[in-house]
Parts: C-alpha cells; structure tokens; sequence
C-alpha cells in the first residue's frame, strides 16, 4: 500500500498560480538522481545537436490521455454534473484540430503503457479514450432497409458522425496526425446502446476495429464499482470481457489491449485496494481456466500522464483529461504558461531523448533503471547547445536538480 499512498502525495501536490484541478498531477518539486543510476550504454544520437535544438525532444514528459463518452447531436438537459459525458461530432471534430494544431499525435495505449511510442521528432504523443463501447463510438452505415452496407473493398463503413467515422475524416485530410484511440468495452453495449439496433454486428464492429489501427480495452462485464463489489466480483467483472472478446477475435492481434482497465466510475477506493484485489491487478489471476493479466488502469480524473520512462510512472493509476471545453482549455492553459513538460519525442523508438538538467517545471526523475531494463538507450543533451553527453562526461555528472 505504501506506493499508493506515494501516488496519492503526487497527486496532491502544490498548485501552480492559478491552481486548477490539472496542478494534480503537473506540479513538481526539485529531484535528484545520483550519477551511479545513469545507465553507461548511451547509443549514439539519432538528431544531430542542431535538430535536437529544433525538436527539444523530453521522453519523460507528460502525456495527455483524454477521456469521451456520448457523441450526441442532441444531449439531453445538461448540468454541471453531466455535461463533460457529451460532446457534438463538430466539437469532436474541433478538438482534433486543436491537438493538430499543438504538434501532438495520436498513439494507442499499448504503446503508451508498453512505452513503445513510436512518432516523429518533435511531436507530442496524445491519447483518445471512449468508454462505453455504445453505437456513438462506433455504427455502420445502412441503406434504407436497415442493411448494412459495405465499401468496394467489401468492408463496412462506419457513419460518419460516430466518432470513429470522425477520427477516419479527420486522419483522411491530416496524415501526419496519426489514427487511433482506445475503446473501453462493456459486453453488455455491443457497440450498439442506446438503440440496440446492431447487436449482430459485435464480431464485426471488434474485428473492424482492430483491421483499421484502434484499440478494444476493459471496462468490466457490467461497469460495476469495483471499489465496492465483493472479491469474487472484482475478479468476475474483469475476466468475463476478455473471455467474450476472445471469443469474436483473436486475443494476439495487435490492439486487443483487454489488458487495461478502466475502472468504471474511476473508483478508486480511498484506502487502496485490499490485499486480494491488490494481488489481482498486480500479479494477475486465473478465472474458469482463462489467465487474467491486467497491466494498466485508468481513472476518470486528475490531468495528464507521466511517461512511462518517468520516476512517477505508476500504471494502476493512469489518470485522463476530460473531454470537455473547461477541462481541454485548462490543460492548454498549462502548456501555455510553462507550468508542465510535455513529451516530446525524439522520433526514434529505440533511444530516450532527454535534456539535461531537466527543466525545473519537469515532473518526476528520470527511470534510469526501468529504462536500462527494456533495453533502451539514453540520449542527453544541453538544452542551451545542443551538445550531447559522451558517456566519458558521467563521471563529472554529481547528479542533478531541476533547480
């Protein structure tokens, strides 16, 4: 329990001047990282110091996970408590643009959570979420007698206000923004509530997903509250999904990311998990012989990410940025006066760019270790020149302080 409690201090630190609820996970205190933990198989650098200057790639930095529900054209009456559930297909639409127009690309979050982004030099990893799994995310479009219909390629196609026919439209005139998101699914939706109108498509809207670049991830069998179910159910709740999706398409396909949970409601209970669940979600479990194995989970709350290369890095408490007016336009207030670091990639998956010393608004320290153990290299760099750190150069390096 200890590292929750170390997650929740974070979580809970001090507000940067104009306070917010995204200072939650984006302010930081000084931190040192002694010269021992610096891993001594640097590689040689994919940027040259002088594109290093133009890209100032930081791998540690933050990453947006931004969470959707309801694409409606017509919500119902909206109150402060329900009105981040509802977004227009035109505001979805415009806050792509607004990530396009900030230099971030779309990644899934296998890559986020496996750390194996993969996007070119410069760019700002972000992240598309959609709980539910309802007929808003994802229909097909029909003739006049309800029949769906298909492409001349002989696939189906989805509708263009939903929000992966917005996504495909999107991507179609910017190419170079990415095209992905992740669906958090509920067996019981189908991809087909409110209208139930194409429960016999499940198989097909899954398969679909997974043939075009997007992600089917966990929401439980019936978005019960974790926090408060009984083990049993804790453990049913979450086995039952993987086994229905594996049942419709294969669970080794890339984008089957059952392996990552979002909790319903973002319940967390307020003392941490108790022991047996704990060990479920840490070490996994077996449920009517099917191994369950969860290696993230996603709250409804709480600003952008820290990398996965990041000291704060804990993945059972990945938090997300409404998808909603206040809560974008807070988070681009932050960009905006400095107050987070976000990634920015180096454009090479294989390396960890970052500069050094870290800037003093960095959150966290470097995960030396974790970054040794994947296999990965180190690519240090003076922010001022450009000039990358030759391995020789460690022994003069004390440690550092964001300072």
């Amino acid at each position: 329990m200890r590292k929750f409690v170390q997650i929740i201090m974070v979580l809970l630190v001090m507000m940067p001047p104009t306070g917010g609820w995204l200072a939650q996970t984006t302010s930081a205190m000084p931190t040192a990282v002694a010269a021992s933990l610096v891993p001594d198989h640097d590689s040689g650098p994919t940027l040259t110091p002088e594109e290093l200057l133009e890209y100032k790639p930081n791998e540690i930095g933050v990453v947006p996970v931004f969470m959707y529900h309801n694409i409606a054209e017509d919500p119902p009456d909206l109150t402060q408590e329900n009105e981040h559930l509802y977004r227009t297909a035109d505001e979805l639409y415009a806050d792509l643009q607004w990530l396009y127009d900030r230099n971030f690309y779309l990644i899934g979050m296998e890559d986020f959570v496996n750390g194996t982004i993969d996007i070119p030099a410069g760019k700002h990893p972000a992240i598309l979420t959609f709980d539910d799994s309802s007929s808003m995310h994802l229909s097909f479009q029909v003739d006049d007698n309800g029949v769906p219909l298909k492409d001349e390629n002989g696939e189906y196609m989805p509708t263009p206000d939903c929000a992966v026919g917005i996504i495909e439209a999107f991507a179609k005139d910017h190419p170079d923004f990415g095209k992905t998101a992740h669906f958090a699914v509920i067996p019981l939706f189908k991809f087909s509530w409110p209208e139930y109108a194409q429960d016999d498509l499940i198989g097909a809207k899954l398969q679909w997903l997974l043939d075009h670049g997007y992600e089917i991830g966990n929401h439980t069998s019936d978005h019960a509250d974790l926090a408060e179910a009984t083990v049993d159910d804790f453990a049913r709740s979450i086995a039952e999904p993987v086994i229905w999706a594996a049942t419709m398409v294969d669970p080794n396909s890339d984008g089957f990311a059952m392996n990552i949970l979002t909790l319903p409601f973002g319940a967390y209970p307020e003392g941490g998990w108790d022991d047996e669940k704990l060990d479920y979600l840490k070490n996994g479990y077996t449920w009517e012989g099917t191994e369950i194995k969860i290696d993230a989970a996603l709250l409804v709350c709480c600003g952008a990410s820290p990398s996965r290369w990041n000291g704060e890095w804990a993945p059972l408490w990945i938090p997300r940025i409404r998808g909603d007016d206040p809560d974008i336009a807070s988070f681009g207030d932050y960009i905006d006066n400095g107050w987070i670091t976000l990634y920015t990639s180096d454009g090479d998956p294989d390396t960890i760019a970052i500069p050094w010393p870290l800037p003093s608004e960095q959150v966290g320290e470097v995960d030396f270790d974790g970054i040794k153990e994947a296999g990965l290299k180190i690519v240090r760099y003076d922010p001022d020149s450009g000039r990358i750190y030759p391995p020789r150069e460690k022994h003069r390096l004390r440690g550092y302080t964001t300072k």
